[in-house]
């Protein structure tokens, strides 16, 4: 089993997990951390690692790249094999790991986020809606 840890500026991890659970239900295996503006990056690495088991794999999500959520995570993944991390945490990616989660080693899960996080950013065309619905009425 992977251990799933979001870590995001203000309530951001904990709405996002809210979120999940909004779709798919309660899901065991995910912690969210939120850092709050009165912290630092020494206190998010003490929240975040009381909450890894260290002998599990555990994939890291943070908001992101270089900000302290990332900075405090990275220290603790620099440090362990079992602890991978990513960064452009949002629902659509967040909602891919958890269906593929159970299917994949956390080096292939973290490889997939990487990837599928490029298609979570979408540009609403028109021009496709306006020929679906004209074929409709064709």
């Amino acid at each position: 089993m992977i251990n799933i840890i979001m870590c995001g500026h203000g309530q951001l991890a904990i709405a996002m997990k809210d979120s999940i659970a909004m779709i798919y239900g309660d899901v065991d295996n995910i912690i969210a951390i939120d850092f709050k503006k009165d912290e630092n990056r020494e206190i998010l690495v003490k929240k975040i690692a009381d909450m890894i088991n260290f002998d599990l794999d555990t994939l890291v999500i943070v908001d992101l790249f270089g900000g302290s959520p990332y900075n405090a995570a990275a220290e603790l993944a620099f440090k362990s094999e079992k602890i991978e991390l990513i960064s452009g945490m949002s629902l659509p990616l967040c909602l891919e790991i958890v269906d593929n989660i159970s299917d994949m080693s956390l080096s292939e899960i973290t490889d997939y986020s990487v990837q599928i996080g490029k298609h979570c950013v979408q540009k609403f065309n028109k021009n496709i809606i306006k020929n679906e619905e004209e074929e409709d009425f064709i």
